[in-house]
Formats: C-alpha cells, structure tokens, sequence
C-alpha cells in the first residue's frame, strides 16, 4: 500500500508542475503512474516491478540532467516503492499457500 501513496504523491507533484509549467505532455506520466498504482493497489507484482524501475530511470534522467536533487525525498520514495514489491510478492505467496491448505512458515 506504501507504493499505492507513493504513487499519489508523485501525481500530485506533477500536476502542480503541469499547471505551473503548462507542459502537459506531463499528463502522460500521471496517467502511466496513476495505472501502475491501481495496480499496485490490486496486489499487481508486474505493476510494483515496473513503477519502482519507472521511478528510479525518471529520477536518474533527471539527476544526470541538473545535478543535484533531493536525495532524501528519492530515498523515501523508493524504499515505499520496494515496500511494494516486497509485499506483493508476500501477498501473492501466502494466497498459493492458502489455496494449497498446507500450514506452513510463509517467512
């Protein structure tokens, strides 16, 4: 769920930046990041994997481009990121474990 805020963050950051900017070929990462989110949301390891390697190639574009940015906030961002990851795959296993009915260690 942690990707699923993450997500909405980063919507947010980009709308006020359209709107400031007027560039609105920035719709087209909001609406690639609010897709990648619902599917974060319904427990997607596909949509996990490729929002935290979108995030990480748009961060690096960027900080290859200026040289500077903020570490900390990409920092935090990708941990939740890889949150998600780690949890849908936890999700996906405990579900294939349910459906077996064995009782066993999920860790």
């Amino acid at each position: 769920m942690q990707g699923v805020w993450a997500s909405f963050f980063i919507i947010a950051v980009n709308m006020v930046v359209i709107l400031i900017n007027n560039s609105y070929l920035g719709f087209v990462d909001v609406a690639i990041v609010g897709i990648l989110a619902f599917g974060i949301f319904k427990m997607s390891r596909i949509a996990a994997v490729l929002a935290v390697m979108l995030y990480l190639a748009e961060q690096i574009s960027y900080l290859m481009d200026n040289g500077k940015g903020n570490y900390i906030m990409i920092a935090l961002i990708t941990v939740a990121y890889l949150s998600s990851i780690r949890g849908t795959f936890a999700h996906h296993k405990i579900k294939h474990i349910a459906e077996k009915g064995t009782v066993a260690s999920v860790v």
